[in-house]
């Protein structure tokens, strides 16, 4: 296993973990924009919409970065927010299949990635949302090559309301 990938596979079980003694609350629409740092060396800006909860919590989520290296990827899934007894304190997971244009980055072995992330964050009194996650796009396993390509980011959220 590559070293990217434990180091994903790390996160998600301590996220994880502390998200079993995490709450679901009903979550509000909202735009996303973060900024972050992938394993190719590129800056990322990533942009996302996340709609009302439409089944169990999830939310159904749209979105798309670009890098400085011109990587490019866009996709849709769900997402899931664990909320503190407090409200104030979050963890988010979502999945997003979507497609990849390399530009200048890294060759992930095809157009078809997954995009999983989690990120823990806090609510603030404006109304926002302030958060540091992990992504991990990959195309698990669908092509020969599978480098995986992992972003460490910060974000806003503004609720639509």
């Amino acid at each position: 296993m590559k070293a990217g990938n434990r180091i994903g596979l790390r996160l998600a079980s301590l996220v994880f973990g502390v998200a079993m003694g995490i709450g679901a609350q009903a979550e509000t629409p909202a735009w996303t924009a973060a900024l972050g740092h992938n394993s190719s060396g590129s800056q990322e800006v990533f942009l996302a919409w996340r709609g009302a909860p439409v089944w169990q919590g999830f939310q159904p989520v749209v979105g798309g970065s670009l890098s400085s290296r011109r990587e490019a990827w866009a996709g849709a899934g769900l997402a899931y927010t664990w909320r503190g007894s407090d409200s104030s304190t979050f963890v988010r997971a979502a999945v997003m299949p979507g497609l990849y244009s390399r530009g200048n980055g890294r060759d992930l072995g095809g157009p078809v990635m997954i995009r999983s992330s989690l990120e823990a964050g806090w609510s603030l009194r404006a109304g926002g949302e302030l958060a540091i996650g992990l992504s991990h796009r990959s195309n698990a396993g669908i092509y020969a090559q599978n480098p995986g390509l992992d972003t460490l980011y910060i974000s806003y959220s503004m609720p639509l309301r």
